[in-house]
This record gives C-alpha cells, structure tokens and sequence, in this order.
C-alpha cells in the first residue's frame, strides 16, 4: 500500500472520542497499548525483519476502522516508533541506509493524522506523546507544563575535562564522569540552554582511542519543553569524535514529540576538539 492511500485509509477509519482521549485513562490506554505494539513488534522483526515490522505497522493503523480505541491507537503508534527507532539504531552503528517507510518525516505524519482527526486539543496530544514516550522508556511522563521544562545542569567547576567545539558552541567533555555539558552555549541556543546543561550523560569511557565505545543518552532541547532524551553511541577518536542515534522529531507547534529521524542535525552530534588552539 502507496504511503498517501496508508494516510488516507487512517483519517477515514480513525473515530476516537477526544474525551476519551484525556485525563489519568489516557495514561492507562496507551500504556497497556503500548507494552503490546512494543512486543508485538519484537516477534515480528524476530521473524521477518524490519520489512514485516513495516506491514505491520500499515496493517495495525488499518484495523483502526473494527477497534477505534485509544489502546489500539497506542499499540499501532507504539509499534510504529519501536520499529523506527530500532532501524535508526542499526543505520547509526552499521552505517547501512534507512529503510524508506520509517526515515523522514512519514512517522510523524501517520502518527499526526491519527490525532488530528481524533480531534484532539494541543494539550491532548502532548499529553499522548508524554504518555506513549514515557511507555516505550523514552523519558518519564510530566503531569504538568511547569514541571516539565527542567534540564539537569551541573556546577562547571565539578568537571575535569576537555574543551571541545559542538556546532559553535564550547563544551566540557568530562569522560571520567560520562557526561558533556554546555560551557558556552552559541548565542542562537543561549535563551534555551544555560552554562552546565548536560547535553549527554552516560557510562564514563577513556581518552584513550582503543577504550569501550561511548554509549548513554542526549537530550534535545527546545524553549519551554522538556528534554527529549535518546539513545546514543560512538567511539572516542582523540581529536574528534561524533555521537549518533535514532532523535526525537518535535512537533512545530507543541512540544510534543512525533517520531524520531536519522537525518536532523541531532541524530549526528560532532564534537571536535579545541584544547590545543588555547
């Protein structure tokens, strides 16, 4: 099935209550939704790799029209975003190409359509992400807006690293306690990260080039949201080293997230080192 009549067979089929879709229940649907899409699609790429998870996700979305739940909704989503991210994972550490119908923004947009014509609000579908994200272990899920806009930062004068360049910006690259922090955000992030936020936090790792590879999580940032963390991984190179993972796709208007990518300037974080030109 081409991926526009996929898209149109969903904004047909999908009938949900937006009050349906609200308040503590929506955490439980799309919890219990979502621990069946995820194993579900354990079994199915087990067996026929990520071309069936691929089926699948098409055939779930589908059967919205018989079962036109929040819990079906969750599970089909769920699916889908477990399937992408495992593929983004596999095209960062081997290097092979993204299979097509889980690169881009497509995720996002079936994700999206679902939603939309469900009916729901800018909060409920913020509420949906958190709740579907939190679910799959891709952060824990905020009650509230002012809880939500927390980043861990730490004191710079607890570091013992090295200054290195991440796109304009100084960091601290401290790997005996695992984690690179933001010393001098560039002026265009300046009002959305302050001096010791973390930007990567994970298991330490040695200077040296032969050590273990480097593997915890990143976090995106957007003004007013929360941190999305992701998974990440990579190997120290001495003068320069880079980071990568399947990232959060944040939505244009909200903060809620949609999807992940393998292409956005945050699936890729190149760190390049400037101790030397001090």
């Amino acid at each position: 099935m081409r991926l526009a009549a996929s898209v149109l067979t969903i904004a047909a089929m999908l009938t949900l209550s937006p009050a349906a879709m609200a308040g503590p229940d929506l955490s439980r649907s799309v919890s219990a939704g979502a621990e069946r899409g995820a194993a579900a699609f354990r079994g199915i790429y087990g067996e026929s790799g990520i071309s069936g998870a691929a089926e699948a996700v098409e055939t779930c979305y589908g059967s919205l029209n018989r079962t036109a739940t929040v819990e079906k909704l969750a599970e089909c989503a769920a699916l889908d975003i477990t399937a992408a991210n495992v593929d983004g994972q596999a095209v960062a550490s081997l290097g092979g190409p993204a299979y097509p119908f889980f690169s881009g923004p497509q995720l996002e947009r079936r994700v999206g359509t679902g939603m939309k014509v469900a009916g729901l609000t800018k909060a409920e579908r913020a509420a949906f992400d958190r709740a579907i994200m939190a679910a799959l272990g891709g952060g824990e899920e905020e009650p509230t807006p002012s809880s939500s806009t927390k980043a861990e930062v730490v004191s710079l004068n607890s570091l013992d690293g090295l200054p290195y360049d991440h796109n304009g910006s100084e960091m601290i690259v401290d790997a005996g306690k695992g984690v690179i922090v933001y010393a001098k955000p560039k002026a265009s992030i300046a009002g959305t990260v302050k001096p010791g936020t973390v930007l990567y936090r994970g298991r330490p790792w040695s200077l040296d080039p032969r050590s273990v590879p480097i593997r915890g999580t990143a976090f995106v940032y957007k003004k007013g949201c929360a941190p999305a963390p992701y998974e990440v991984r990579g190997e120290y190179r001495g003068q320069g080293f880079s980071l990568s993972g399947a990232a959060p796709v944040r939505s244009k208007t909200s903060c809620a997230i949609t999807g992940v990518t393998t292409s956005s300037g945050n699936a890729r974080l190149a760190f390049e080192s400037t101790y030397m030109d001090e």
